[in-house]
C-alpha cells in the first residue's frame, strides 16, 4: 500500500470574511438632563415626606393635639429640637437613599454597583483621605477661629441640649446623612454631570456647591468650609472610584465634630 504524497487542490470557494462583532455600548449613567431630573423629583418627595413626618410627630406628641400648639408653631419648635431633627434625619436619610437606588436600578445599561460607586479602597487611598481629612479640619478650626464667634455656629450644641434621646443624633448624623447625601452628591448627580459635556471636576465644584447649600442652618463662613470639604470629597470619589472611602471620611467628619461639641458643652458647664 503506497502513501499518498499529493497536495490538496487549491480550494476554489472565496475567503470568509471575518464578521466584525460590535463593541458592547459604553456603559452611561443618566444624562445631564435625566440626572437634574431625578434630582428634582427626588427633593420634591423628601418635602413632601417630611410634611408627613412632622404631621405624624404632631398628632403623637404629648404636648399635642389637645393643647394650644398649632401645627405651623409646631414645626417652627422641631427645627430646633434635637429629637424632631434626628428623626426626621434618618428618615429622610433612608428614603432618599432608596429613591438613589431605584433611579440608578431604573438606567439598566449600567450595573447599580459601578453607577453608584460602591467599590472598595486600597489602604493608601484611605491614609491619603485621612491627611485630607485632617488638613480639611484644621482649615474648618483656623476660618472659625480667625472669623470668631458665628451666629449658627452652635446647631450642634443645640440639637445635643435639646435631644430627648442622644443616639438618634448620631445615627442621624454620623450614619444616615453620610450615607444619603454622598450617595445623592458625589454618586447620582455627579456621576450625570461627570459624563456630560461638563466633565468631572465642574461636576466636583457643582455638587460641592450645591451640597453647601443645603446647610443653611450654619453661618455662610461655616458654609464655605462645607464648601471646601465637598470639593475634597469629590476629589477623592472621582480618584478612587469609591463612594464608599467618602462616605466613610463624611462620617468621620461629623462624629469628630460631635465629640467636640459635646467637650465643649461639658467645659463650658
Amino acid at each position: 500500500m503506497t502513501e499518498n504524497t499529493s497536495e490538496p487542490l487549491p480550494s476554489t470557494q472565496p475567503p470568509v470574511e471575518p464578521v466584525a462583532v460590535p463593541a458592547p455600548p459604553p456603559l452611561r449613567p443618566w444624562g445631564f438632563w435625566a440626572t437634574m431630573g431625578f434630582g428634582l423629583t427626588l427633593c420634591v418627595a423628601e418635602i413632601i415626606f417630611g410634611i408627613i413626618l412632622l404631621a405624624a410627630l404632631f398628632l403623637l406628641s404629648p404636648s399635642n393635639p389637645g393643647q394650644n400648639t398649632s401645627f405651623l408653631e409646631f414645626t417652627y419648635q422641631a427645627k430646633n429640637n434635637g429629637y424632631y431633627l434626628s428623626i426626621s434625619g434618618i428618615f429622610a436619610g433612608a428614603t432618599a437613599s432608596l429613591l438613589i437606588f431605584l433611579f440608578a436600578w431604573l438606567r439598566q445599561s449600567m450595573p447599580v454597583r459601578e453607577y453608584l460607586g460602591l467599590a472598595g479602597f486600597s489602604f493608601r487611598e484611605f491614609k491619603v483621605g485621612l491627611i485630607g481629612l485632617l488638613v480639611l479640619i484644621i482649615i474648618e478650626h483656623l476660618v472659625t477661629w480667625l472669623a470668631g464667634p458665628l451666629e449658627g455656629d452652635d446647631f450642634a450644641a443645640t440639637m445635643l441640649k435639646t435631644a430627648e434621646v442622644p443616639v438618634l443624633i448620631y445615627i442621624a448624623m454620623v450614619v444616615a446623612a453620610p450615607i444619603s447625601e454622598e450617595l445623592f452628591f458625589r454618586s447620582f448627580i455627579l456621576q450625570g454631570i461627570r459624563y456630560s459635556v461638563f466633565g468631572a471636576w465642574l461636576a466636583v465644584g457643582f455638587t460641592a456647591a450645591a451640597w453647601a447649600v443645603i446647610h443653611t442652618q450654619y453661618h455662610p463662613i461655616i458654609m464655605v468650609t462645607i464648601f471646601l470639604g465637598g470639593l475634597f470629597f469629590g476629589f477623592m470619589r472621582v480618584r478612587t472610584g469609591s463612594v464608599i472611602l467618602v462616605i466613610i471620611l463624611h462620617a468621620l467628619w461629623n462624629l469628630i465634630s460631635l465629640v467636640e461639641t459635646i467637650i465643649g458643652l461639658r467645659l463650658s458647664t
